[in-house]
């Protein structure tokens, strides 16, 4: 009897700090997962943040450069009013660039 007590003894002598370590290295593959999660979520704002702002750099852009074609093009067909529209839009797209 006192010597699978000592055997048992021993088994948990050993293998509690192997439990331990199990455990211990389970949290950090965790921790490290988490860390990972939380850079690819950053990652993804980070890139919607720029196609945002490319788009609210082209948008103005796109305004000025399609109501300035519609004035060459059809500048004789244009009455004064028409011509004044167009461009006080270019200029409000344009302040939209500053």
């Amino acid at each position: 009897m006192y010597s699978l007590f000592l055997v048992s003894s021993i088994l948990v002598a050993f293998l509690k700090p192997k439990q331990e370590l199990q455990e211990l290295t389970e949290e950090k593959v965790d921790h490290l997962g988490d860390r990972i999660n939380d850079r690819e979520k950053a990652l993804a704002l980070q890139d919607e943040f720029i196609r945002n702002i490319r788009h609210e750099f082209h948008a103005p852009q796109t305004g000025i450069t399609s109501m300035a074609e519609t004035l060459v093009e059809s500048y004789d067909k244009l009455d004064s009013k028409q011509l004044r529209l167009g461009i006080d839009t270019i200029l409000k797209s344009s302040r939209r660039l500053d």
